[in-house]
């Protein structure tokens, strides 16, 4: 047996030279040329994976020698992990965006129904803020729009009295019914009501979450407290609950998407005739049942109305 086995390999073997030595000799076969060279494999079983003990024998081995290789290379290793890292970081930052933007609802509610609204030249397509006599023109005229509210991102607050050292804060002077427009919540305390939004009325704020636990310690007391604001005296009404954003962090009004402080706009009788003062953020709630396409064709002709612009 063993005899006719050895045979056999002599066999195979010289079979398996002769055919890569094919090609310094002319093959039988007209259509052959090269060389070719060939594994003989005998097998008196099936075959056995190996067990995982010595497959990961076989990965720590390949990471060991991978490791021992970049070190030789520091140069290369730092190159190779520094473009690894521009790559990561790159795409997590275009997936924060596209997630905020394209798939993330915002936080309101039914935010379907949420528009934000803004004037547009006759001459060109830019669009630009509001104009505060335009934005009561379409609250008043309006009937597509359940309820309309204005924000001006521009206030901007230092908060004194309190604890260590005076803090910058980023405010913002809103409608009253802007957090009902919204469906907002407020954690403690109350909204702003209708007539504090009036000049000589308007020294009460609502503080955003982060403000209200990093400036002011998280009193549970806060609401009806004063604070100072750009040394004027501002009575605490409400708090907003901590995952309220505005609109959401992948929106940028000018860099001030979100804001620390909350105070009514409060607009004077001068700025309630201003039109060519554009800078009002407006909101609008449709109401049920109303597309789009029909409040932008009411909005149409309240533009076409002299003194007013779309």
């Amino acid at each position: 047996m063993a005899r006719r086995l050895q045979s056999r390999l002599k066999q195979s073997s010289t079979h398996a030279v002769s055919l890569a030595n094919s090609g310094r000799k002319k093959p039988r076969c007209p259509h052959f040329y090269g060389q070719m060279r060939a594994t003989l494999v005998l097998s008196s079983g099936a075959s056995k994976t190996l067990p995982p003990s010595n497959i990961m024998a076989t990965l720590l081995q390949d990471l060991r020698f991978a490791f021992r290789q970049l070190l030789k290379n520091p140069g290369f290793t730092a190159v190779a992990v520094l473009t690894l890292a521009l790559g990561i970081g790159a795409n997590t930052a275009i997936f924060s965006v596209c997630e905020a933007v394209l798939l993330k609802p915002l936080p309101y509610s039914d935010p379907n129904r949420i528009f934000m609204l803004w004037e547009r030249q006759p001459s060109g397509d830019t669009l630009n803020p509001v104009a505060p006599a335009n934005f009561i023109d379409w609250r008043e005229q309006s009937r597509s729009f359940e309820e309309m509210a204005a924000i001006n991102p521009n206030p901007n607050f230092v908060l004194t009295g309190q604890q260590g050292e005076p803090a910058r804060l980023t405010g913002a002077g809103v409608s009253p019914n802007l957090f009902s427009l919204l469906g907002t919540r407020i954690t403690f305390g109350r909204d702003f009501l209708e007539e504090e939004d009036r000049p000589g009325r308007d020294r009460v704020a609502i503080l955003s979450h982060g403000t209200w636990l990093h400036h002011l310690g998280g009193q549970p007391d806060i609401v009806g407290k004063n604070i100072t604001l750009n040394d004027i005296s501002y009575t605490v009404v409400g708090v907003l609950p901590p995952e309220f954003e505005f609109v959401s962090k992948a929106s940028d009004f000018e860099g001030r998407n979100q804001f620390d402080v909350w105070v009514p706009l409060a607009l004077n009788n001068r700025e309630k005739l201003q039109r060519n003062t554009h800078f009002l953020r407006v909101f609008g709630r449709l109401k049920p049942g109303v597309t789009l396409t029909q409040a932008q064709e009411e909005l149409d002709v309240m533009a076409a109305i002299p003194g007013v612009e779309q």
